[in-house]
């Protein structure tokens, strides 16, 4: 598992540990105490959980062409600050929580065990982004190591987390290795069934795929597959960009340049400049 996945879910555990502990406090405490305590806790949560995801986010945004300059490295840093308030709630809630006399047993145990390992895995998660703050560019040692992730994680087609990843830091990765792992994922989706937020993240992984190989010019293997998943994406409106994204891909792979344009400036007309920026067509 990669460093952001062990935390998720360790983050994951505390939260249920948490729930159970406050329960347990709840049979001789009032249930407005009890209310209160939960909705403070999964404000918590999710503020440490949506700043990690933002940080993974960036931080793939930020090494995607293979350098940290120091404005990146200031912003993630920022971001690591940020982390570090928001899990000062987390420490404080459970120091309360824990030394409350109503909470005894099992439910103190697992939740000790739980906050523990929380810790560990926010440590290592720290240690792992400052280890890659103190380089400038990524090296093949840092491509190799990313590899060996997705490779040991054999469930990574269907963790949100990974599939981010892969999304985020697909320049990183040589143009066998997309094609691979973007291969493993058409072919893991083509045979089961999947929600409708998990189709769209793999239709957002097949657009960014289009335009790493558009971009850099480059033949991939699995082009032909990635229009083919957009193009039978449900005619509705939830699908309705990456429908358009298919035409606009297509006629670029097929050399239909005044077509493309056209929806291109369909696209920016509608209000996704920056889109267009960002995937720079």
């Amino acid at each position: 598992k990669t460093k952001l996945q062990t935390y998720n879910s360790s983050l994951s555990l505390v939260s249920r540990c948490f729930d159970t502990a406050i329960n347990e406090i709840a049979q001789n405490n009032l249930n407005s105490v009890t209310e209160k305590l939960k909705k403070e806790l999964q404000g918590n949560i999710d503020d440490v959980s949506n700043i990690a995801n933002e940080l993974n986010k960036n931080f793939g945004n930020y090494t995607a062409d293979g350098i940290l300059t120091e404005s990146e490295k200031a912003s993630i840093r920022t971001y690591l600050n940020t982390l570090s308030a928001e899990k000062s709630d987390i420490d404080n809630q459970y120091k309360s929580t824990y030394e409350n006399t109503d909470l005894t047993g099992v439910p103190k145990t697992n939740l000790s065990g739980a906050y523990n390992s929380y810790v560990t895995a926010y440590n290592n998660l720290v240690s792992y982004i400052n280890t890659l703050l103190s380089k400038t560019t990524i090296v093949q040692n840092d491509r190799t190591t990313l590899n060996t992730r997705f490779s040991e994680h054999e469930n990574w087609v269907e963790n949100i987390g990974a599939l981010q990843l892969f999304s985020d830091c697909m320049k990183i990765f040589s143009l066998e290795q997309v094609d691979y792992f973007l291969g493993q994922l058409l072919k893991h989706y083509q045979k089961n069934f999947c929600s409708e937020s998990m189709r769209e993240r793999v239709a957002i992984i097949c657009n960014n795929y289009l335009c790493y190989c558009y971009k850099q010019k480059l033949n991939g293997d699995n082009i032909e597959a990635a229009l083919d998943y957009l193009a039978s994406l449900e005619t509705t409106t939830h699908f309705l960009l990456y429908r358009i994204c298919h035409e606009l891909y297509f006629n670029l792979f097929s050399g239909n340049t005044e077509k493309a344009a056209q929806i291109k400036k369909l696209l920016m007309k509608c209000g996704y400049q920056d889109c267009m920026e960002y995937w720079q067509i």
